[in-house]
């Protein structure tokens, strides 16, 4: 345990974005993690609000549609339109992203199974292993614990937006690509 004025001292120095090198630590720090496919979605650039709006039924191939987003609203999470209109998109999945989405669905197809529910497309990605959804708040303090896990400058979530253009286009993804997530 930390004490608390590092925890404050860490605040005041919060970067806005991190180097290409500490993105991949940070995504080599979760490969194991059970929302492995949500980092790397977060890594690519999707805003949390996308993340935790995302539906199976939105996954197609290797084809990923942004329709739904889910924001706090006081004590709720309220489901609605992305940010924008042009955050409606469909954005072409690299690879490592299409398999880790594969993998969590299989997880949770088999976590659904053993909790008793029927299995649909209509559920949110972003979920607990029970099935029920994700809140905001908890996904950007899951960010910061793995963050500090993996010994990485401490960023706000949306400040892997910042760095993954360049980290797309470092792992050799086209720019039309890239231009899509964003």
């Amino acid at each position: 345990e930390r004490p608390a004025d590092e925890l404050v001292d860490e605040k005041a120095e919060t970067s806005k974005s991190w180097t290409l090198a500490e993105v991949e630590q940070f995504r080599a720090s979760v490969r194991d993690d059970r929302l492995f496919a949500c980092w790397l979605l977060s890594c690519y650039g999707l805003r949390r609000s996308e993340i935790l709006g995302i539906r199976w039924s939105a996954l197609e191939g290797d084809t990923l549609s942004i329709r739904r987003s889910r924001v706090a609203v006081g004590k709720d999470s309220v489901e609605g339109m992305p940010k924008s209109r042009r955050s409606l998109r469909d954005l072409p999945l690299p690879a490592e992203a299409a398999a880790a989405l594969h993998d969590l669905k299989t997880l949770q197809q088999g976590e659904a199974r053993m909790f008793g529910d029927r299995w649909t497309d209509d559920r949110l990605v972003a979920v607990r292993e029970d099935g029920t959804p994700i809140r905001p708040e908890w996904y950007s303090d899951e960010f910061q614990r793995l963050r500090q896990r993996a010994c990485l400058r401490r960023i706000h979530l949306k400040g892997l937006r910042n760095t993954s253009v360049s980290l797309m286009l470092a792992g050799g993804l086209p720019v039309h690509v890239v231009a899509a997530w964003h």
